[in-house]
């Protein structure tokens, strides 16, 4: 009867665990990047429907012709889009983009 040396059983029982341990680690990175991209999708939806919905409710001029002394200040940015507030008065404030 033919026996294995002691290593030789050791290095097949290292490469099994190997071989079991390996999906799973790539499963839960695989799992983290795809988490990540939803949240940031996420985000970005929920930012270009607050956008819209500023858009909708009020009057959003454009930013190059309002004469003002205020300067704008940067409200909310999507993708490249961004939308600007411009301080009024103390109490009232106007959109721009």
């Amino acid at each position: 009867m033919l026996r294995w040396p002691r290593s030789a059983i050791v290095s097949v029982l290292l490469l099994i665990a190997i071989a079991l341990a390996a999906p799973i680690a790539v499963y839960k990175s695989t799992r983290a990047a795809y988490h990540a991209v939803g949240i940031n999708d996420g985000q970005i939806g929920q930012r270009q429907e607050i956008m819209d919905l500023i858009q909708k409710s009020v009057l959003v001029a454009d930013c190059r012709t309002i004469q003002t002394p205020n300067v704008p200040i940067e409200f909310l940015t999507v993708k490249a889009n961004s939308l600007y507030l411009i301080p009024i008065d103390g109490k009232t404030v106007a959109f721009c983009s």
